[in-house]
């Protein structure tokens, strides 16, 4: 009898890749391999450029695995934290470019 793949036993699973990876930085690998994917098309549907995309998703991983040990599990799916962290590494880069803005002098009014 083939045993049945449920939402629960992914999120098992998927916990103890995250308590191992907590334990071990080079064991996040496979969490990064699983969902690089949909982060990055995530973050690309938001900015529409490629190379900022994958810039910002390397934020993202970066951030994730340097404040892994604060991950604790809530019943959700890892890729919500992950969503999360890019939503706010889109925001953060739009608050940044809109500080540098350019303005011409000649698109002054005086």
């Amino acid at each position: 009898m083939q045993q049945s793949i449920t939402p629960d036993t992914v999120m098992q699973t998927e916990w103890l890749e995250i308590q191992e990876a907590q334990q071990q930085p080079a064991n996040f690998r496979p969490l990064y391999d699983r969902y690089y994917k949909s982060v990055y098309e995530f973050v690309y549907r938001r900015t529409g450029d490629k190379e900022l995309s994958g810039d910002l998703c390397a934020q993202v991983f970066l951030k994730a695995l340097e404040h892994l040990g604060n991950y604790t599990f809530k019943g959700v799916p890892f890729s919500s934290w992950l969503f999360r962290i890019a939503s706010n590494e889109v925001a953060q880069h739009y608050r940044n470019t809109q500080k540098m803005r350019v303005v011409s002098v000649e698109e002054i009014d005086l």
